[in-house]
């Protein structure tokens, strides 16, 4: 991960952070959680676009767990998660050209008896000139 890639991340847990509830829910790596709804954060991956203007691109993917039995779990947990992602946030150290979601997709995984929504973001950041 880049730099940028490093900042945005950090921007976005400290974020979501502010949100207890949301906070409580998140699966720490390594650590499966046993309580339904939970989030795990799945990747971010960065990539330059346009290396004389500082732009690089984004794509930061969430995923929310919940019984197969409980869909509206699944359903509330999302739609908190996506409501505090639309709210504003900075990036330290960079301009936050554009931030939206790509996709949402919910679906049952019945091996597994569980529901799974991942959430893909996009991003475009900007390096801050220093005066």
């Amino acid at each position: 991960m880049n730099e940028s890639g490093a900042a945005v991340q950090k921007s976005i847990f400290d974020h979501l952070d502010g949100d207890q509830q949301l906070a409580e829910c998140f699966r720490q790596a390594g650590n499966v959680k046993t309580d339904w709804p939970q989030i795990s954060f799945d990747s971010l991956s960065s990539r330059v676009k346009h290396r004389l203007l500082g732009l690089v691109h984004h794509e930061i993917t969430f995923s929310i767990w919940s019984d197969l039995r409980a869909y509206q779990d699944a359903a509330d947990l999302t739609q908190r998660l996506i409501n505090r992602m639309e709210s504003p946030f900075q990036v330290q150290g960079y301009f936050l050209v554009d931030f939206h979601t790509q996709e949402i997709i919910t679906r049952p995984n019945k091996a597994t008896l569980q529901w799974r929504s991942q959430i893909v973001y996009q991003a475009l950041t900007q390096k801050r000139k220093v005066a």
